[in-house]
């Protein structure tokens, strides 16, 4: 085994396989043609179906930045941050048994559920078939 691995490790084998990691790790980032996240939190908040933030389970979000302005369109602006990128995740204390709900989020206005301009982010909910308030946690990340 030992022999076998000592004939086939040459240099160009070790250059190839550090250039295969490398493309891996980084092409995602290189073809977006946007900078890797450091994945530091920089804001997060427990929203209620109401577009309402819990102040206590917030931090740098409060309900000045949030708004529902469609049946589950929750627009961000104004947010006292940077950020590249966020996780949603529903709040499943506050659902229903069996129910399948969904949050999905969007950078900007990509559908245009949001009216006027300065949107950061958006996050639509559903209950696994139609658009329908949910309450959610979201966390912005760098």
């Amino acid at each position: 085994m030992i022999h076998w691995i000592r004939t086939r490790l040459t240099f160009a084998n070790v250059v190839a396989v550090l250039a295969l990691f490398l493309a891996l790790g980084t092409g995602a980032v290189l073809a977006s043609g946007r900078h890797a996240s450091t994945g530091k939190v920089v804001g997060y908040a427990r929203v209620k179906p109401t577009g309402a933030v819990v102040a206590s389970k917030s931090l740098n979000v409060d309900s000045s930045n949030v708004r529902r302005e469609s049946t589950s369109a929750y627009c961000f602006r104004h947010l006292p941050f940077n950020f590249k990128g966020a996780q949603v995740t529903i709040d499943y204390s506050k659902a229903p048994d069996g129910a399948k709900e969904e949050a999905e989020f969007a950078l900007g206005n990509p559908f245009h559920d949001c009216a006027g301009n300065n949107v950061q982010a958006e996050v639509s909910t559903s209950n696994g078939t139609d658009f329908e308030p949910q309450a959610f946690f979201i966390e912005f990340y760098k």
